[in-house]
This record gives C-alpha cells, structure tokens and sequence, in this order.
C-alpha cells in the first residue's frame, strides 16, 4: 500500500493546501479578509465538506495580483504618454495571466472530482433515493387513481339505489295529497355530501360544482391506456386495465356524452 502523503487523496489534499496557502498569503499582502478554504480530506471526509470543497476549487478565484508577470517596468518610461501605454499592457498581461491560472486550478478541481471515489458514491446514493421517491410517488398516484376509480363506482351504485327508491316513493302518499318524504339520507359520493331528501340530492347534480367533480371523475377514466402504461413495470397493468375500463353496461351511462 503507498503512504498516506502518496495516496489519491494524501497528494491532493497536500496540493490543494498549498495553493490555499498563496491565497491567505495573498490576501494578507492586500489587505483582504482571509477566505475560508476547505480541505480536500481523506476517503472518510463527510459528504457536506466534499461539496464544500469541489463547490470552492471548481469556481475558484484567485486573490494574486501577478505583478511577477510585469513586462514593462513603467517607472523607467521617459514621459506620462509612454508610463501609462506600459501600465496599459502590463495590467492586460495580468489579467491574462491570472485568468488562465484560474482556469488551469478549475479544470483541475473538476478532473479530480470525476474521478474521487467519495462522490461516486454520493451519486450513488442520490440515485437510491431518487428512485425509492420516484416509487413512492407512483405508488401514491396508483392510490389516489384507486379510490377515485371507487369512489365513482360507489357513486354509481348510490345512483341506482336512489332512482329505485325514488319510483316507490311516488306510490307513497300522505292523505292522497302530500308526499311521504323517505326519512332516509341520501349522499352524493362524488363531492362526498349528504341530503335528508331525493329532491335534495336531485337538485344538487344539477349544480355546477356538482358536475365539475362528476366531470372530473369521468376524464380519470380515460386515462386507462396511459395508467397502465405508467405501471407496466410494477406488474399490475392489467389489473388497472380491468379496474379502469368498466364493463359495456356500467360505460353506456356515459356513451351520450
């Protein structure tokens, strides 16, 4: 095995610390407020100061002002004119400088990043639990599709009973002039409402709010095909297909539609 100073993470970290040491030293020149500059680490480095670190080095930004690179000296110019075209090229030769400094500790800091182990596999674990949300996700539109899928088909159920009821009250008469209103309640499963009368409930179908749930159900169920799509994978296609597709006479409710 090599020594930990020769190892991946031991030549890194060394190199890293010494260019963050021209930094403070550079801001120390300038005067500048000493920025906070992580450590590379070793293999069992937390996940937040990894990220810490490769977000730093992969923007990094030099405190260096590069004078060493001066190529005109301009206390040397014979005259203003030629002192400031010497500053002029001087002070474009550092920015050049610098700017390619930058981007040589960048690309380095982003070579080393594809290839360190500690994010590999936080990206692994990233991917878990991306998948097992993604699971849970489609998990719990299968259950919401579910229980409006029953929810209608209850509706359907409460409607026959109701239009049945609803023929044997009009046999039903109070001294031959008025009604006997049945003492039972009727509930509107779709908007999940309850009414102590026919009539009631009859009015309320008619309401808007009423046939926008109504509405709203009956899209769901034409969502089959792309639904079992959806869950192809889980194994359970064809149980949605059954669940969502209902038979010839329960569809005809919906055929003049």
């Amino acid at each position: 095995a090599l020594p930990i100073s020769k190892s991946f993470y031991g030549v890194y970290d060394t190199l890293f610390a010494t260019l963050g040491q021209h930094e403070e030293d550079a801001c120390a020149n300038a005067g500048k407020d000493m920025p906070n500059i992580p450590r590379f680490g070793t293999a069992r480095a937390p996940p937040q100061s990894v990220r810490a670190f490769y977000d730093f080095w992969t923007a990094f930004v030099t405190a260096k002002e590069f004078a060493w690179c001066d190529q005109y000296n301009p206390t040397q110019a014979p005259n203003r004119r030629v002192r400031r075209a010497m500053e002029e090229e001087n002070k474009k030769l550092r920015k050049r400088v610098r700017r390619e400094f930058m981007e040589r500790v960048r690309a380095l800091a982003s070579h080393i990043k594809r290839r360190d182990p500690r994010i590999a596999e936080m990206q692994r674990i990233a991917r878990e639990e991306e998948a097992a949300a993604q699971a849970k996700r489609e998990a719990e539109k299968l259950r919401r599709q579910q229980e409006k899928r029953e929810r209608l088909a209850a509706y359907r159920e409460a409607e026959w009973m109701t239009a049945q009821e609803s023929d044997e009250e009009d046999d039903i008469w109070d001294d031959g002039s008025s009604r006997v209103e049945n003492e039972s309640q009727f509930e509107c499963l779709v908007c999940e409402k309850v009414f102590k009368s026919h009539r009631q409930l009859e009015n309320h179908e008619k309401s808007k709010k009423h046939i926008e749930n109504l509405a709203r159900l009956r899209e769901m169920l034409l969502e089959d095909e792309q639904l079992a799509a959806d869950f192809e994978d889980l194994g359970i296609a064809g149980s949605i297909k059954n669940a969502v597709d209902p038979a010839p006479t329960e569809r005809s409710a919906f055929s003049s539609e």
